[in-house]
């Protein structure tokens, strides 16, 4: 192999890690943020339920008291 061919491959093998190592950290944010079927409001104790898991940002702000804040049921 010539030395340019050699380059090259050592160029993609550093793109595949680089492109690895921002998957990884993709995958490990999402695993923090919680998907709910229900989300139960903190100050009110209104429960808001969906069909299928949502953020807790979804559910706000509750239909009763108007806060933000909501906690997994």
């Amino acid at each position: 192999m010539d030395s340019a061919h050699k380059a090259m491959i050592l160029v993609l093998k550093s793109i595949r890690n680089q492109a690895d190592a921002v998957l990884k950290k993709i995958e490990g944010a999402g695993a923090a943020e919680q998907r709910s079927l229900a989300w139960k409001c903190v100050a009110c104790g209104y429960t808001k339920h969906f069909t299928r898991p949502v953020l807790a940002e979804v559910a706000a702000p509750c239909r009763k008291c108007a806060r933000q804040i909501f906690d997994c049921v």
